[in-house]
């Protein structure tokens, strides 16, 4: 009988604690959130700044040169850069200001800035039955959302969209978005196309190579066009967590201010200079991303995800289990008079 109300005294104890963490970790990404102010300098392995810094070693892969180039095809081959901290993205809650910063930074971190409507959407999205045992079976991968299919693999996979579909079309034109967009571009006319609206699944062990988007732009252009030698703020990508996610969780990280010795490497997904020293030295940031936020990033701005290694205990199970799969979503915005090939 002692045994017995001991144990329980044990549970009572155990439970408390466990909620105390939880409470203090909910705190924890609201007031980092918070701290993140306009006016707060980056964080990271080259700053002396005092915004935090993450100290827990991140592991990158960098595309390889194969005969003077890096382009999509040969992405595999990689080298492995291991990153030793990064910084935390500088937020923004001023639209109206976003632009210089856009402009100086190569990108906008916007937290909680999709309404109530988009954020109940995409939790419809993420929850859905079907979409879930899909991405149980078939695993993380990206989709193209005007047609639902895989846009690389083995083989032409598909995913359950249908009854979203029209909805995710129509983000890029949300008047939160498009206020947001017309910021961003100056004033000047732009096209979102629907072929260019993605759909991606990152499961816990996936990765995204260390690359900058202009070599999409200037892969993807129509024929007959020039190729500007810069992206110039007018070539951008928005990116949307759909789940919550991290730089130790497969979450977006990038370089900033790398946009703007990206010029001299314009066809390759990264500058010759940024080799494998340069990579693990970079500026890198991160954030704990949350469902409603928004980063929208220059075509010129190195980016990647993480590789994660290893599983990590539950906080209520005390079972080795890895983090959930992690959904986003992300399109393509470019001047009106620049055309591309699946127009």
């Amino acid at each position: 009988m002692i045994f017995f109300f001991f144990l329980i005294f044990f549970f009572c104890v155990l439970w408390n604690f466990e909620t105390r963490m939880l409470s203090f970790a909910i705190l924890r990404h609201y007031t980092t959130t918070m701290s993140a102010s306009d006016s707060e300098p980056h964080a990271g392995p080259t700053s002396s700044s005092r915004a935090p810094v993450k100290t827990s070693p991140l592991q990158l892969h960098l595309p390889i040169p194969v005969n003077g180039a890096t382009k999509s095809a040969k992405k595999k081959q990689t080298a492995v850069v291991r990153v030793p901290q990064y910084g935390v993205l500088r937020a923004t809650s001023d639209i109206d200001a976003a632009r210089q910063r856009f402009h100086d930074d190569g990108y906008v971190y916007l937290p909680a800035f999709l309404s109530a409507s988009l954020i109940e959407f995409f939790g419809e999205l993420t929850n859905d039955r079907e979409l879930r045992k899909n991405v149980t079976r078939e695993g993380g991968t990206v989709f193209r959302v005007a047609t639902l299919e895989e846009t690389a693999g083995d083989e032409n996979r598909a995913l359950p969209l249908e009854p979203f579909q029209a909805r995710l079309l129509q983000v890029p034109h949300d008047p939160d978005m498009m206020r947001l967009i017309r910021t961003l571009c100056g004033g000047d006319t732009f096209n979102t196309h629907d072929s260019h609206v993605y759909f991606r699944i990152k499961r816990p062990s996936d990765y995204t190579i260390v690359h900058a988007d202009w070599s999409f732009f200037v892969e993807q252009h129509a024929s007959g066009q020039a190729i500007p030698a810069t992206s110039d703020g007018r070539f951008f990508t928005v990116w949307i967590p759909l789940t919550p996610c991290t730089p130790q969780t497969t979450g977006l990280l990038l370089v900033p201010r790398s946009h703007i010795d990206y010029k001299h490497a314009p066809t390759t997904l990264v500058p010759p200079s940024f080799d494998p020293d340069a990579a693990a030295s970079a500026n890198w940031a991160g954030a704990d991303f949350a469902v409603g936020d928004v980063v929208v990033f220059d075509a010129c701005t190195i980016h990647a995800a993480a590789e994660k290694k290893h599983t990590k205990r539950s906080t209520y199970g005390g079972t080795a289990k890895l983090p959930p799969n992690r959904f986003s979503f992300d399109f393509r915005v470019v001047p009106k008079s620049f055309r591309l090939k699946t127009e």
